[in-house]
């Protein structure tokens, strides 16, 4: 999945501001704030928990089946 292919949904929702829930084809990997600090976040195998996130943008890597780097936005409210 690169960002010029016609992809399938990565995450959602987005924004949100619990839980997300990711493509099962996917395994996540980390998460960013907008000035490149990693922030851990926890979860389950197609769920991320977000609620302890302060409202804002963050930055998400996933990697995918085939071993790329797929890197997602996301807006918690």
């Amino acid at each position: 999945m690169d960002q010029n292919q016609n992809k399938d949904w990565v995450f959602y929702p987005n924004p949100a501001d619990r839980q997300i829930s990711f493509h099962p084809n996917l395994t996540f990997s980390q998460c960013f704030s907008m000035d490149g600090k990693e922030i851990k976040v926890s979860g389950t195998d197609f769920t991320l928990d977000v609620s302890n996130l302060a409202s804002g943008y963050y930055i998400l890597t996933f990697n995918d089946k085939n071993g790329k780097i797929v890197i997602e936005e996301i807006r918690i409210e």
